[in-house]
């Protein structure tokens, strides 16, 4: 692409090179963000209305017997590759009681803690972004 038509694509705002504070690549005048064509919204309003009536058949259809309709309904609410599992709580102590008693296999032992795990990271990466923003505003206020 010519100097020229690099100049003339940029002061159109098709795209642009620079960066903003952050690193990030200037945002360019375009479609915004999260925004819809009308025919994806005249489908979404199409579907948004029959809700009610494809309920509706739904249950006629569970109501009749149908095997294909229950198990849609069951794919889409029980958890997949495995069961629900009701706990009374997380601790440790707590999973080891359901593993003796037999409520759950290690297997899902093992998925539970890596999931808890998962979730103590992710709490703690939060508390660490609090403690640096203090630590920036103290910093800044110098």
């Amino acid at each position: 692409m010519s100097d020229d038509a690099t100049n003339d694509a940029n002061s159109k705002g098709q795209w642009s090179c620079e960066r903003g504070p952050k690193g990030q690549f200037i945002t360019t005048s375009g479609r915004p963000l999260g925004s819809k064509g009308r025919t994806k919204r005249s489908i979404t309003t199409a579907l948004h209305n029959r809700t009610e009536t494809a309920l509706a058949a739904l249950d006629a259809l569970i109501a009749a017997g149908s095997e294909k309709a229950v198990l849609f309904v069951l794919e889409r609410n029980l958890p997949k590759g495995g069961r629900a599992l009701e706990m009374h709580g997380t601790s440790p102590e707590d999973i080891e009681a359901a593993i003796m008693d037999g409520s759950i296999s290690p297997d899902e032992a093992r998925t539970l803690a890596q999931t808890l795990a998962s979730l103590k990271s992710l709490r703690d990466m939060d508390d660490l972004a609090q403690r640096l923003q203090a630590l920036e505003k103290l910093i800044g206020e110098d």
